[in-house]
């Protein structure tokens, strides 16, 4: 009896040391916040100055940038379009920059909290006044579409000494571009009180809206009064962007088409025809599960997708009783990365699984050179983005996040339905080896999805897209909904395969097929099991509780990770210690209680940690 007491205390005292608060990587797709970039705000009179200037005269122009902010940063909306025209970039050439028709500014949003959004107009160098407007943003929540300008599909791309080249690839030369940081505090955007941020998709389409409106009436050349209704009725108009943006799109383009609904005279329709959505996160119930995706890369066992699996169906308990934002369902993705960790070394890049890297901090490569480039105070002036004299440009930042991470788990797949049956055009594309929003997931996501042409997709066979004689990718096509599966790319597909990112714009917007001949393989026209978008679970290594290893009658080999990757190393040894196994694995109530003490006291511990 003595023998198992002291037992009992040896290994709550161990686990509580082992469960101590540990380091995790905060979960974003893409769409974390960066290292390189602290979350304090600067002094009104100071934007810090990165990196050591070497080339003459660039100094006095970065003095005479912060002077011209201080004294543009009260200002109103403008009136003329020209108040917003970027007329000399810093570190573009000026024979470049002469060539280049492009505005850039913040309109306010909600003039109760001072909330701005910051826009970045590319217009098309040839037939501009004919093309389609594309808007893209990025994902996160949080972070900025200056990730899509600088680092995929955008016109510049930046050198470590602050220099701009062009991008041969980017695609305003097949449209023109609106590039726009929001929600609210990301990127250049800025609100001027802590409750300014948005909370709920309502106010995020509620802003996004009143940024359209302000839009289209400062660059009215891209909307036109209808003689028959009276309306002011926008050029064709499409959506594109990548990660939390498939949250945020459906969204959006369902209100507006709601708002089209209702317009009267002189009001504005937004004539959405389309949207491309890049490892689109629709549908988390569909989307959390990584354990078939990583399973096909040899990365785990069966044995250890068994018991994600389990995990997964907890998952979706959870999301079920409305409580939208559970670590368990994070888990199911972090410790299936976890478990490929080197002792002490590299690990699986969630964003692209052909790589390992020490942090995830290393990616995208490139923002810490954007990062400092957008807070160069003549930067800020060319684009006139002054904001309210506190606000530093961040990759990706946390208070957005924050204020929108209660609803983590909420689909957006019954609106991406909604707009499907009012006729708008989708194309998901997805890269290859991206994990985070795996085509995996999009793909069980879309087999589930309840729109009118749902018996057509579960029927429809795939075809190769070639470039170049070459398979590109596989895509399939219903109606109006198109799904592509871009080969050797990752979470950010236009900065993998730019080239054939823009290909793939290109024909999105022309209508034009992107397959040949169907695949000889026959499709089975059955519809997935279980219900509607179900989410996938991983766990970091040290979050598999010991009871639930062994509640789950499941042998160390079966865990993801071997069983190591789920138990602290602590527990772990305990597992292993000669002579105690049949104490530890007997599930005496007594052990069982002591274990669910010192996790639910550990557990309550924890936050969320940032990079």
């Amino acid at each position: 009896m003595v023998r198992s007491i002291v037992a009992n205390t040896v290994l709550l005292v161990l686990l509580l040391l082992a469960f101590r608060p540990l380091h995790t990587q905060a979960r974003r797709r893409l769409d974390r916040t960066s290292a390189s970039v602290q979350q304090d705000k600067l002094p009104a009179d100071h934007l810090e100055l990165a990196g050591d200037e070497e080339e003459v005269g660039v100094e006095e122009r970065r003095k005479l940038g912060s002077a011209n902010l201080k004294a543009t940063r009260r200002l109103a909306d403008p009136t003329n379009p020209e108040d917003h025209k970027v007329r000399d970039l810093p570190g573009l050439p000026a024979g470049e920059s002469s060539a280049l028709s492009h505005y850039a500014g913040t309109l306010q949003v909600d003039p109760a909290r001072d909330g701005n959004l910051f826009y970045w107009l590319v217009e098309k160098p040839t037939g501009a006044a004919e093309a389609p407007l594309v808007i893209w943003l990025n994902g996160g929540p949080g972070c900025s579409s200056m990730d899509g300008l600088f680092l995929e599909l955008g016109p510049f791309r930046l050198s470590g000494s602050g220099q701009v080249a062009i991008n041969p690839y980017s695609w305003h030369n097949a449209a023109n571009m609106l590039f726009v940081d929001q929600p609210v505090g990301t990127g250049y955007a800025y609100t001027g009180r802590p409750d300014g941020y948005a909370k709920t998709d309502a106010a995020i389409n509620t802003h996004f809206t009143e940024f359209l409106e302000k839009f289209f009436a400062l660059h009215s050349r891209y909307a036109t009064v209808d003689s028959a209704s009276g309306v002011r009725k926008t050029r064709p108009v499409y959506f594109s962007g990548e990660s939390h943006a498939g949250h945020y799109i459906p969204n959006m383009i369902q209100h507006l088409l709601q708002r089209n609904a209702a317009a009267a005279r002189g009001q504005l329709v937004v004539d959405v025809q389309g949207a491309a959505l890049g490892n689109p996160w629709v549908d988390p119930p569909s989307q959390y599960d990584a354990s078939d995706f990583a399973h096909g890369l040899g990365l785990i066992t069966k044995g250890q997708v068994n018991s994600l699996k389990e995990a997964n169906e907890k998952c979706k308990a959870l999301l079920k009783t409305g409580r939208l934002s559970q670590r368990l369902c994070f888990e199911l993705l972090d410790s299936v990365i976890a478990a490929t960790a080197a002792p002490g070394g590299h690990r699986l890049l969630m964003y692209d699984a052909r790589k390992f890297v020490a942090h995830t901090s290393s990616f995208p490569p490139g923002h810490q050179e954007m990062e400092q480039y957008l807070n160069r105070p003549d930067v800020r002036a060319a684009l006139h983005a002054t904001g309210n004299g506190k606000n530093k440009f961040e990759e990706c930042a946390d208070p957005p996040y924050d204020a929108l991470a209660h609803q983590d788990g909420l689909s957006a797949a019954p609106s991406l339905a909604d707009i499907l049956d009012k006729g708008v055009r989708v194309l998901i594309y997805s890269g290859q080896y991206d994990m985070v929003c795996h085509h995996l997931g999009t793909e069980n996501m879309l087999l589930a999805l309840p729109w009118s042409g749902r018996a057509d997709w579960l029927r429809a066979e795939t075809a190769v897209w070639a470039a170049d004689k070459s398979p590109a990718g596989y895509v399939k096509a219903a109606k109006n909904l198109q799904s592509l599966l871009v080969l050797d790319s990752g979470h950010m597909v236009p900065m993998d395969q730019p080239a054939r990112a823009l290909d793939m714009l290109r024909k999105f917007l022309a209508g034009e097929a992107f397959g040949g001949q169907p695949s000889s393989l026959k499709v089975s026209a059955k519809a997935p099991p279980g219900e509607n978008c179900a989410p996938p679970a991983s766990f970091p290594p040290h979050q598999r509780r010991a009871s639930e290893a062994v509640g789950d009658g499941l042998a160390p080999e079966q865990l993801p990770g071997g069983g190591s990757a789920f138990l602290s190393s602590a527990a772990a040894a305990l597992v292993r210690m000669e002579g105690h196994e049949t104490l530890l694995l007997s599930g005496s109530v007594s052990v069982m209680l002591l274990l669910f003490v010192a996790l639910s006291c550990c557990m309550w511990q924890r936050r969320r940690a940032h990079k």
